[in-house]
């Protein structure tokens, strides 16, 4: 049930992540947020990458702090939603930049953690939840930024593609 002390809760949070990892404000993050909601960027064989993690049996679940119908409706436009077992979206709860956000995947993801990875092209968000929940991190820099923090992924790759390699 969306609650007002829901949404002033998920507000908050985004502020943070607006302030903290974009150095924006909320409005800025607001219209980035409304032009990102409406495409996926195929920019490399994204389809060739997840029907080879599929025919290896991999079990691929987005786990976003999008709101989980822009989610779906952006990976069925895109052909990619039967590639994955389930999307779980923040939703009211906390974004993964929020230490409490580990919280999210217990109950949701029945899989050893040491038999999971994260893969995120975000290291404030992605990669720092997946070191706080002791999974392996894999850190999609595809823009080969340097990493000035201390957020340490497990792996970097530069391309999707790279994917495989680590994985199976």
């Amino acid at each position: 049930k969306v609650t007002e002390k829901k949404i002033l809760k998920l507000f908050i949070e985004l502020t943070e992540v607006a302030l903290m990892h974009y150095d924006i404000l909320p409005i800025e993050f607001w219209e980035e947020w409304q032009t990102r909601s409406k495409t996926i960027d195929l920019n490399e064989k994204v389809t060739e990458v997840l029907e080879k993690l599929k025919r290896e049996n991999c079990r691929n679940i987005v786990l976003t702090d999008w709101i989980k119908s822009t989610q779906l409706r952006r990976l069925k436009e895109n052909d990619l939603l039967e590639y994955f077992e389930l999307v779980h979206a923040c939703d009211g709860q906390y974004l993964k930049s929020n230490p409490k956000a580990t919280k999210r995947i217990e109950g949701i993801i029945e899989v050893a953690r040491d038999n999971a990875v994260i893969i995120g092209d975000s290291l404030g968000s992605d990669i720092a939840f997946g070191n706080r929940a002791g999974i392996m991190t894999i850190w999609y820099n595809d823009k080969n930024k340097e990493n000035n923090t201390n957020i340490k992924p497990d792996y970097e790759i530069s391309s999707l593609q790279e994917i495989g390699g680590i994985l199976l």
